[in-house]
C-alpha cells in the first residue's frame, strides 16, 4: 500500500511540474467554495446529490443483501462521496475546464477531513485507501480540489466556522434551505432531489450563454446574480452582446456564419426562460411582456439583412403515386408507404423518420374495427395514431382517420394496415416497433430517416418536372401538402388548423399562393355600386 502512495504522489509531482501555474493542495487561505456536494450511507444503500446551475442532480444504489454488513459504514460513505464528486466533476469539465474547488458534505465529516484524519490500518483495511487515492486521482486528473469546511461549525474553529458559513451563504443561498432539511431529515439525500430534464435545444443554448460568460471572465454565475460579475452593466445589456455573438456563431461548429433572427430569438427565447424558470425576471422583456426595444430593434436589422426564407412547397397528387415501389425494392417501397401513410395525419417529419429523440415520437399505432383494435387488418374501419409529443407542446393526442369510401388507392387504413403488415413480417418486430422500420437487403433492421425520405421525395418530383425547385422538396413537405389541399378542397382555415394539429397560424405559411388567388377584376365589378351612408360629426 505504501508503495502505491509513493506512486501517486510521483504522478503527482510530475502533474504540478507540467503547469507552471502551480495548484493548491491544501488551501491555506480560506476561500468561497464553488460547489456543495452531499452524500451518505447505509447497511442497505447510498446516494448523493448536487446543485448545478440551479438543476439538482441525484443518484442512489440499493446494496444488495448478500452484500450488506461485509463493509465498514465509513467506507461506504465515502464511496458514496467519490462517485458523487466523479459526476459533479464530468457535468463541470462538459462546460467549463477552469479549475474549482468543492466542498463534499458528508455524514459526519467533508471529503477533505475524511481524507486527512483517516487512521486505519492500510494492512487491515485497504479499502480505506484504495478509496482515498480514488478521490485523490480524481482532483488531480482534473485540477480540483476540495474545501475542508463543514456546514455545521461547531465542528470547527470559530473562523473557520465564519469562513464556512460565508462560503454557503454565497454559493448556495438559494439550495441552503434545502441542503439544510436535508442533513437534518438523516434520510436519503437522493430522495430529497429532483432531476431536472433539459431538452437537447435549451441544452445547447445554455451551455453556449455559459461558454460567453466564461469567455468574459464570469465563471459560476450564469445568472448574473453577483454584482462584481456584473460589472455596473445591466443584464439586458448581457443578453443583446449575447445575441450578436450568436448572430455570428462563435460558439458553433461555423464561426462567422450569420445565423437567421429566427435562430437567434430561439436561443435568447431558451436562455430568458431559463432566468424565468430560477424565479427572475425576463432580461429581453419589460414588464408589460413586450420585447424591450433595443432587442426589437437588433432582431428587426437582422431580419432585413436575412435571406428569405425557404418555404417548403406542396406535392402533387402524381407525386404520392410515383413513389410507390415495388417490395422487389425494400428501402423504396416502404418509404413510399411511409409518405402515403404521413400526409393523412399531417405528420411532421421527426413523427415517421427516425428523430434524435432516443422515444419514437409517435408512440401507438391502432388499427380499429367498429371502435376496438383488431387484427383483422382488412376489414378494419378506422386507423388511430396516438402522438407521444408534439411541437404544438400536446402530448398522448390520438388522431383517428376512417377507411375511405372514395379512394382504395389513398385510404389510410388500408396504407397503414399494409405497413403494420410489413414490419410485422420481419422477424423479431413487435406492435411496438417504430413505424420507420425497415429490413435492409442483407437482412438486418434499421430506420428510415428524413434524409432518406427527402432524398427520394426529389429524386420523384425530378422525374416528374425537372424544372420544379428541388430546395422546396424535404420530408416536411407532406404537412404543407395537407395544409394546401385541404384549403383547396374548401376546408375551413380552422378545420386545416384542427385537423393538422397547429396550435398557431404557423400553417398559413404553408398554403401556397395560387391557393390564396382573389380575382380582383370580379370583385371590382361586383362593387360597381356602393351605398353611401351619411355620417354627422
Amino acid at each position: 500500500m505504501e508503495k502505491k502512495d509513493l506512486h501517486f504522489w510521483r504522478e503527482v509531482i510530475s502533474k504540478l511540474r507540467e503547469n507552471a501555474a502551480g495548484w493548491s493542495l491544501d488551501h491555506i487561505l480560506p476561500v468561497v467554495c464553488d460547489y456543495v456536494t452531499l452524500s451518505d450511507a447505509s447497511e442497505h444503500g447510498m446516494g448523493g446529490y448536487f446543485i448545478l446551475n440551479g438543476v439538482a442532480y441525484a443518484w442512489r444504489f440499493e446494496i444488495p443483501p448478500e452484500w450488506r454488513r461485509l463493509f465498514t459504514l465509513n467506507l461506504l460513505e465515502f464511496i458514496a462521496t467519490n462517485w458523487t464528486l466523479h459526476l459533479l466533476i464530468k457535468i463541470v469539465r462538459c462546460v467549463s475546464p477552469a479549475n474549482f474547488r468543492v466542498l463534499a458534505i458528508t455524514d459526519s465529516s467533508s471529503a477533505l477531513g475524511w481524507m486527512r484524519r483517516n487512521c486505519f490500518n492500510p494492512h487491515l483495511q485497504p479499502c480505506h485507501d484504495i478509496v482515498s487515492r480514488a478521490i485523490a486521482s480524481e482532483l488531480v486528473d482534473n485540477s480540483v480540489s476540495l474545501d475542508k469546511g463543514h456546514i455545521k461549525a461547531s465542528l470547527h474553529s470559530r473562523d473557520e466556522g465564519d469562513a464556512t458559513r460565508q462560503a454557503c451563504d454565497i454559493r448556495a443561498k438559494r439550495g441552503r434551505a434545502f441542503i439544510l432539511s436535508s442533513i437534518a431529515g438523516g434520510t436519503s439525500v437522493a430522495k430529497a432531489a429532483n432531476t431536472v430534464r433539459i431538452n437537447q435545444k435549451h441544452s445547447r443554448a445554455w451551455s453556449r450563454w455559459n461558454k460567453y460568460l466564461q469567455h468574459g471572465g464570469i465563471r459560476f454565475d450564469p445568472f448574473l446574480q453577483n454584482p462584481h460579475s456584473r460589472r455596473g452593466i445591466e443584464i439586458r445589456y448581457f443578453i443583446l452582446g449575447f445575441a450578436f455573438v450568436l448572430r455570428y456563431d462563435w460558439f458553433g461548429t461555423n464561426r462567422g456564419k450569420q445565423l437567421t433572427a429566427g435562430v437567434v430569438r430561439q436561443y435568447i427565447g431558451s436562455v430568458c426562460q431559463t432566468f424565468v424558470r430560477r424565479g427572475l425576471a425576463d432580461p429581453s422583456r419589460l414588464q408589460s411582456g413586450d420585447l424591450r426595444p433595443e432587442f426589437e430593434e437588433f432582431f428587426r436589422a437582422c431580419e432585413k439583412v436575412d435571406p428569405a426564407p425557404n418555404r417548403k412547397s406542396g406535392l402533387q397528387t402524381k407525386v404520392f403515386r410515383k413513389i410507390r415501389a415495388p417490395r422487389s425494392k425494400p428501402i423504396l417501397h416502404a418509404i413510399g408507404e411511409l409518405v402515403n401513410g404521413a400526409v393523412h395525419f399531417a405528420m411532421r417529419a421527426c413523427e415517421y423518420t427516425l428523430s434524435a429523440d432516443p422515444a419514437p415520437l409517435t408512440k401507438l399505432l391502432t388499427i380499429l374495427k367498429n371502435g376496438r383494435p383488431t387484427t383483422n387488418r382488412a376489414e378494419a374501419d378506422h386507423v388511430m395514431i396516438t402522438f407521444r409529443m408534439q411541437k404544438n407542446g400536446k402530448k398522448e393526442e390520438s388522431i383517428v382517420r376512417k377507411r375511405s369510401a372514395v379512394s382504395p388507392e389513398f385510404c389510410p387504413v388500408r396504407i397503414w394496415a399494409g405497413i403494420v403488415d410489413r414490419i410485422l413480417s420481419y422477424p423479431g418486430t413487435t406492435l411496438d416497433s417504430p413505424v420507420n422500420t425497415v429490413q435492409f437487403n442483407d437482412g438486418s433492421l434499421g430506420s428510415i430517416t428524413s434524409a432518406a425520405v427527402s432524398a427520394r421525395l426529389k429524386a420523384v418530383v425530378h422525374k416528374l418536372d425537372t424544372t420544379f425547385p428541388l430546395e422546396k422538396v424535404t420530408a416536411h413537405s407532406i404537412r404543407a401538402t395537407y395544409a394546401t389541399m385541404l384549403f383547396r378542397q374548401g376546408a375551413s382555415l380552422e378545420t386545416v388548423k384542427l385537423m393538422g394539429r397547429w396550435k398557431s397560424d404557423a400553417f398559413l405559411l404553408y398554403i401556397r399562393q395560387n391557393s390564396l388567388m382573389v380575382d380582383v377584376s370580379e370583385a371590382l365589378q361586383a362593387c360597381d355600386t356602393l351605398n353611401y351612408i351619411p355620417v354627422n360629426n
